[in-house]
């Protein structure tokens, strides 16, 4: 047999407690919440501490609120300690998790209840969520962003099918270094965007018109081929011409005019 248990149960201790608070007010010490069951500072403890059960049902004081406003407690909710409230418990989640009610408080009144106080581990510090306690249901749209996500938090592994689109990208949020060898494939990647267009050479200082092609775009390769009606060579001109809306912007360079055919190939980036 162990020699060297000090307590069978363990639910009871002397504890130091806030200033004011007497015997049957809630408490939360540390991460661990429970009524006094004597005064703060009572003879039979130090002047800054009380016995506390951290464990049971007890008749306490409880306010129908939370952060928001006013609101309806029901049976089975948790319910929050804040040690400066008048009473101290509440539906106020920025609190610290107190216990569970097992009865009904209406929406902004102040009742009497029976609470359960929370078990040893129930208890948090006012911001942390408990393990697996809040599911997509309980997100609002928009209620998570970049700065709420810690380094590689969410990996590939936690996403479904679908669920991310561009809508939920910010501009520039994913670059070439987000991305791993093989993350991205064939079968993830939208078609339409390469495209190669024929158009007839210009002169030195002249565009050539490409439709659909815009500001933003990507120029891939601007090949010139001479002569149009019988083909025998093929230059490179791509240095040569600037993306426009709906043009190739040409400012001087190789006069391709009458003879020459131009292949165009462009990505559609927009």
């Amino acid at each position: 047999m162990a020699t060297n248990r000090k307590r069978e149960k363990g639910d009871s201790f002397v504890l130091p407690v806030p200033a004011n608070f007497t015997s049957g007010d809630p408490v939360v010490v540390g991460r661990t919440a429970g009524v006094l069951l004597t005064d703060r500072g009572s003879p039979a403890t130090p002047a800054d501490s009380a016995v506390v059960q951290m464990s049971g049902v007890f008749d306490l004081s409880v306010e129908g609120t939370n952060a928001a406003g006013n609101t309806a407690i029901a049976i089975g909710d948790a319910v929050f300690w804040q040690s400066g409230d008048t009473p101290t418990l509440s539906a106020d989640e920025s609190g610290e998790l107190f216990g569970h009610a097992m009865e009904i408080v209406a929406s902004g009144a102040t009742t009497t209840i029976e609470v359960r106080v929370a078990r040893t581990g129930d208890a948090r510090a006012p911001g942390e969520v408990p393990l697996l306690s809040i599911g997509t249901a309980e997100l609002a749209a928009d209620a998570v962003d970049g700065t709420k996500l810690a380094d590689n938090a969410v990996d590939s592994e936690h996403y479904t099918d679908a669920s991310i689109d561009e809508e939920h990208l910010a501009d520039d949020s994913l670059d070439s270094d987000s991305y791993v060898d093989g993350s991205v494939d064939k079968e993830h990647l939208a078609g339409g965007f390469l495209n190669i267009t024929l158009a007839d050479g210009t002169a030195a200082a002249a565009d050539v018109t490409i439709a659909g092609i815009v500001s933003g775009d990507e120029l891939v390769s601007v090949l010139s081929y001479s002569t149009k009606a019988s083909i025998a060579t093929v230059a490179e001109r791509t240095s040569e011409y600037v993306v426009g809306a709906g043009v190739l912007t040409k400012a001087g360079g190789t006069d391709e005019s009458a003879p020459n055919q131009l292949v165009v190939t462009w990505l559609d980036l927009t």
